[in-house]
């Protein structure tokens, strides 16, 4: 670990805050394939999956918060190879264009091995048992059966999730 100290951008930095606060019970918290950084101590060098949002996990959980897991298709990018219409981008250091990226990296590192890109990207957030529950949004009736069936087969296992440490590693250049 190391001693240099982590510059958190200021949103993330006003989250923390506010956690910190002891004066709420939950809080919403973005996760997702893309950008799995709440969970966290620090992002890798060269991070590339949007803003910076470490340690929010870790302080949910010093403060005894429950944490709502967002953004799990991170607005349908990861839950479909076809962009959504209405991509509506919430975090900084991102954008239309990266998010697009990033999600096709996540798509092509985990391909076809655990099921189709929306039940890969769900089993993925599944795989944190610190979140209580996943929101996940969805905008027809067959994302809400392809995340049904995400849980019936459970978190990703590690294999998957060392390709997507891997992919993080080196700012989602294809493998």
């Amino acid at each position: 670990c190391s001693d240099v100290p982590v510059v958190l951008e200021d949103g993330t930095a006003a989250c923390l805050d506010v956690i910190n606060s002891g004066r709420f019970d939950t809080a919403q918290i973005y996760y997702n394939a893309i950008n799995p950084s709440a969970a966290w101590a620090r992002v890798p060098p060269g991070w590339r999956g949007g803003q910076d949002f470490s340690g929010l996990v870790a302080a949910c959980t010093d403060q005894d918060m429950g944490i709502l897991n967002i953004r799990v298709w991170a607005g349908g990018v990861l839950a479909n190879p076809v962009p959504p219409q209405r991509l509506f981008v919430m975090t900084s250091g991102t954008d239309m264009g990266n998010e697009i990226r990033c999600a096709a990296a996540v798509r092509s590192a985990l391909g076809d091995d655990y099921g189709s890109p929306a039940q890969a990207a769900m089993r993925f957030v599944l795989a944190n048992q610190d979140f209580a529950t996943r929101v996940i949004g969805i905008t027809e009736l067959a994302q809400l059966d392809a995340a049904l069936d995400a849980v019936t087969k459970g978190p990703l296992p590690v294999a998957a999730v060392s390709r997507l440490e891997a992919l993080w590693a080196n700012g989602f250049a294809s493998a």
